[in-house]
């Protein structure tokens, strides 16, 4: 059985790619509900930060670390996902989403110059493999739909990108 931890982050991630399908859904645009998710976690953050009597402050050597962090785990490659909504299921975008584990070990291997282990290189090939049997029947070259389903793709595919990216900059 799961840790606790887990099923949390399990949890919290379910229920985001929820609140992603609704808000990608709605005749709000885009950019505003980001802007008011994000702005609603950032007081409900800043309360629970004030009460558990957390740090609240940042070093000048840290605010660039912040705004990477910021524009790539929780703006750009979130508005992209929105984006992706909008041309396919979020599931499929989700299940994409999962290829930002292997991105970022394969982007961090070439930051810090060192070799990918052969059991992350094999099950990223399973993972690779089972992802593109998962997504082939959205690449229908006869389907009208066929347009929608690439532009979903590569927002996704981006997303994951950007984020990966940005998982770079916090070691994780």
């Amino acid at each position: 059985f799961p840790s606790h931890d887990k099923l949390r982050m399990c949890l919290a991630w379910g229920f985001s790619w929820f609140a992603v399908k609704m808000q990608a859904g709605s005749n709000v645009p885009l950019e505003i509900s980001l802007f008011y998710r994000f702005l609603l976690t950032s007081i409900l953050m800043f309360i629970i930060a004030k009460a558990s009597k957390h740090r609240l402050y940042c070093y000048k050597k840290e605010i660039a670390y912040f705004i990477t962090i910021g524009i790539t785990n929780f703006s750009l490659n979130f508005l992209l996902i929105y984006y992706a909504v909008k041309h396919i299921a979020s599931g499929v975008s989700a299940v994409i989403f999962s290829l930002s584990i292997i991105i970022s070990e394969i982007i961090s291997s070439f930051v810090n110059k060192r070799k990918i282990s052969k059991r992350v290189i094999i099950s990223s090939i399973i993972g690779t493999i089972g992802l593109t049997a998962f997504i082939l029947p959205l690449i229908n070259f006869n389907n009208q739909q066929y347009n929608d389903n690439i532009k979903g793709l590569i927002l996704s595919c981006l997303a994951v990108l950007v984020y990966a990216s940005g998982a770079i900059v916090t070691g994780k």
